[in-house]
């Protein structure tokens, strides 16, 4: 059984955290998650709109090309977009960090000698598939 003074220091230990809840869910932002709201994954599909998602294609020093999965340099495929987002005037820069996180997490593989960052842009209209596109946006070269 705890003594009168544990279990007043629990309810206001109780008391702060939900406090910090309820101000980061009112007035937060991601960076402060689990006190703020998780905006990654808080949208929804509006049933006529376009949405875009990205991927990265790899060539080796062997010459072999590979999907090259945001999760090999570190990353999941939102923060992928994130970042692509966040680097819309400089893709080859941010494929130069992609290429140095895969190399830094996998340094027993093959070098990478190309990155390819692929758009992929999917059109709805009334919740229907409308259209489909794929496109290479930037490229990176270590020649």
């Amino acid at each position: 059984m705890l003594s009168a003074r544990r279990r007043r220091s629990r309810i206001v230990a109780g008391g702060a955290v939900a406090c910090a809840l309820l101000a980061g869910a009112a007035w937060g932002t991601a960076d402060e998650w689990p006190f703020a709201p998780f905006s990654q994954y808080s949208g929804s599909a509006q049933p006529s709109s376009t949405y875009s998602s990205f991927s990265v294609t790899a060539i080796d020093e062997l010459g072999r090309r590979f999907s090259l999965p945001p999760r090999l340099m570190g990353l999941r495929s939102v923060e992928l977009a994130e970042q692509v987002e966040a680097h819309r005037t400089a893709l080859a820069d941010l494929l130069s960090l992609l290429r140095n996180s895969y190399v830094r997490l996998h340094a027993d593989r093959t070098p990478l000698r190309r990155l390819i960052l692929k758009e992929h842009v999917v059109s709805l209209r009334g919740g229907r598939l409308a259209g489909e596109r794929a496109r290479a946006i930037a490229w990176w070269s270590d020649e």
